[in-house]
């Protein structure tokens, strides 16, 4: 990772001649980002029996229709507001 320090002489000429070499010395490993898209691929899957908001409708929300009319104009198949995505 990269410091705040001053970076030293030898690696300022090492920029200098070859930045994209310099460059590649800050990238992950394979490893370290074989990790990494391990845990963002188990973070991110969807539980089985996940439960989607307004997908059934409750049964107190059948009696008073009023309850369930504004959930019905909130569900547009683009996700569920204030959710987080990876």
């Amino acid at each position: 990772m990269p410091t705040e320090a001053a970076p030293s002489d030898e690696e300022l000429k090492l920029f200098l001649m070859k930045p994209g070499f310099a460059l590649l010395k800050y990238f992950p490993s394979q490893i370290q980002a074989r990790k990494v898209m391990t845990v963002l691929d188990v973070i991110s899957s969807h539980s089985p029996d996940e439960e989607y908001i307004g997908e059934q409708m409750e049964p107190s929300w059948e009696e008073n229709p009023s309850l369930g009319l504004p959930l019905k104009a909130e569900v547009t198949g683009k996700g569920v507001p204030n959710s987080i995505s990876i």
